[in-house]
């Protein structure tokens, strides 16, 4: 088989969406790599930004991915978890290997008390985005839902927090039961100013009082 969609269906306030899980490279695959990108450009924000429009309250990308990034995270053991409406992507969260996240984060500065090689298991929620026009009926929350069941030994994730901090995101794992774990201190590049970002992790049964 070449592909495989995991799909099923929730109410949304009226509606009904599906989720679709791929988690190999197709014609298909191509497709909602297209509809993601629309998604991701419509709530992007530099991460020169210091100071949160209006517009981006409720949650912002401080990171765009190219087509060629989402093509080639199949081939590292990637996948899509899509939430579709009518067939179209109204929301998305791109899943990856963690030791895709450890091998970047390596270089970095980790203020913890956490060894983040002793998350290798788990798996990094890369990004997780949800059309404007869609957000608040709980889309978000069946993406997360699904990745959960997708890597039920945890997830790690992290969320920006400097120069101006994703509060509607820290917010939405910490509801979802992610607690952080420390911040990453991100070192500037050719293509990203120096950053620090809070890294969140949920591991089953536990709460931020016994991680």
């Amino acid at each position: 088989m070449k592909f495989l969609w995991i799909l099923f269906f929730f109410p949304l306030l009226g509606y009904t969406a599906m989720i679709e899980v791929i988690n190999t490279y197709s014609k298909k695959a191509d497709e909602r790599i297209a509809e993601i990108l629309a998604i991701q450009k419509s709530l992007y924000l530099p991460l020169e930004t210091t100071k949160i429009p209006a517009h981006a309250k409720n949650g912002f990308l401080s990171i765009q991915f190219g087509a060629e990034y989402l093509r080639e995270l199949f081939d590292r053991g990637g996948r899509f978890i899509l939430a579709c409406e009518q067939d179209q992507v109204v929301g998305y969260l791109l899943l990856a290997r963690m030791t895709e996240y450890l091998d970047w984060a390596r270089p970095q500065r980790f203020e913890s008390t956490w060894d983040l090689e002793s998350l290798g298991g788990i798996q990094y929620i890369d990004q997780i985005a949800v059309s404007p026009k869609f957000a608040k009926h709980g889309i978000g929350s069946a993406l997360v839902a699904q990745a959960k069941k997708l890597s039920p030994q945890g997830l790690c994730t992290d969320i920006l927090v400097e120069p101006c901090s994703n509060e509607a995101s820290l917010q939405f794992f910490t509801t979802r039961g992610f607690s952080q774990i420390g911040i990453m201190h991100i070192q500037a590049t050719n293509e990203y100013p120096q950053h620090a970002t809070a890294v969140e992790l949920w591991i089953p049964n536990k709460t931020s009082k016994n991680l």
